[in-house]
């Protein structure tokens, strides 16, 4: 466990939320966080939730029962390997000496757990910041009203709620003190020199990821459309598990659709060099950190309007919005695309631009250092 140093220059942030070897956006944003230029102001400890790896996919939408559909090996040992993170954790927070704890939190089950750690860290008069992610809006108006009260009590616990987008703070403003909350988009490193693409070949390549819940990112739709691709659209479908990648080889797709297993960081900064395109049809996000990723590289994107996507992407100018569950105009709106290599290329130095702009990993995430800095000087004035 980590010890304080007996000389501490930097304030320190405990960071709490997934960490490699699980993979995916949350656990991007955590290394971003720690590798970003705060680590000039702040000592970060780390303090994972990470359980083990799923094997067997979600079936449909992120629930309560996808906790069991990854396997009941899988559920028993995540439930010995959650409890020891959480029985363990008082002892590393009070062992590391850090005075505010940065939390990761979602929906279902993410969020309970989290819930226990900003409780733990309350009771040791440490602020607790909780930043959320996921569906949660799902989560909260699936629940009952006896269980909205706790998740409304857990959140007026907290010192701090961030949330990504402005759809987010209107839908939170409802449940919690507004003066609280406090908008923090995803944000990636600053965007590297864009890739020559050749702007003649033919079908163009489109980057599909769908590494958690493949029908909750939209995989019927892309199957649906990918026979009335042929010769126009190759799709690289990244993090495809086992059953997606058997149901793309049953149904004949595999020559339109590739399945590309889990890919380290390196290889997913090759796909998106050799795309034309990214395609983000689902039907739930939060702030989707490979949207960002994408855009870096001046990928146009095709989306749906969930989450933060609509307060990114203007439709026509850096992507093109279509409804959720729409095969049609997915067809419609990837084929627009493939067929019109100027609007792509428009599109593409539009969305690195407004990458650059706007969300570059280090202007961004100074926000966190000032809600830390928030917090200590509130605290600090309350044990005056």
């Amino acid at each position: 466990m980590p010890r304080r140093s007996p000389i501490a220059d930097k304030p320190r942030v405990i960071v709490v939320g997934p960490f490699p070897p699980t993979t995916g956006g949350v656990t991007t944003f955590m290394l971003n966080l720690i590798g970003s230029s705060l680590r000039e102001d702040w000592e970060f400890v780390r303090h994972t939730t990470s359980r083990p790896v799923r094997k067997i996919p979600y079936k449909g939408q992120v629930s309560y029962a996808g906790f069991l559909q990854g396997g009941i090996v899988r559920g028993v040992k995540s439930l010995v390997v959650t409890a020891w993170h959480v029985i363990s954790y008082p002892i590393v927070l009070l062992r590391s000496g850090a005075r505010v704890a940065q939390i990761q939190s979602s929906d279902y089950f993410a969020f309970w757990e989290a819930s226990l750690y900003v409780a733990m860290t309350r009771a040791v008069r440490r602020a607790a910041v909780i930043r959320f992610g996921g569906i949660f809006n799902t989560f909260y108006e699936g629940s009952s009203a006896r269980t909205q009260s706790l998740i409304r009590r857990v959140l007026d616990t907290a010192d701090t709620v961030i949330v990504q987008s402005e759809r987010a703070h209107d839908y939170f403003a409802k449940l919690t003190d507004p003066s609280k909350l406090r908008i923090i988009p995803n944000a990636v490193p600053s965007p590297p020199p864009p890739p020559e693409r050749d702007e003649t070949a033919s079908p163009v390549t489109a980057i599909f990821i769908c590494n958690t819940e493949p029908a909750g990112k939209g995989i019927e739709e892309v199957l649906s459309i990918a026979p009335r691709l042929r010769g126009h659209v190759r799709i690289r479908c990244i993090a495809t598990d086992g059953e997606t990648r058997q149901r793309i080889i049953e149904l004949g797709l595999d020559d339109v659709i590739e399945p590309v297993g889990t890919i380290d960081r390196a290889a997913l900064d090759v796909e998106y060099r050799r795309a034309d395109m990214f395609l983000i049809p689902s039907h739930g996000e939060g702030f989707p950190n490979s949207m960002l990723e994408a855009m870096a590289m001046a990928l146009p994107v095709v989306g749906t309007p969930v989450g933060a996507i609509p307060e990114v992407i203007e439709n026509g100018v850096n992507g093109l919005l279509i409804p959720i569950a729409d095969p049609d105009a997915l067809l419609k709106a990837t084929l627009t695309l493939a067929n019109d290599a100027a609007l792509r290329r428009r599109m593409g130095v539009a969305n690195r631009r407004k990458v650059a702009e706007e969300y570059e990993r280090d202007r961004i995430f100074e926000r966190f250092g000032e809600v830390w800095r928030g917090c200590l000087a509130r605290n600090e004035r309350k044990a005056q």
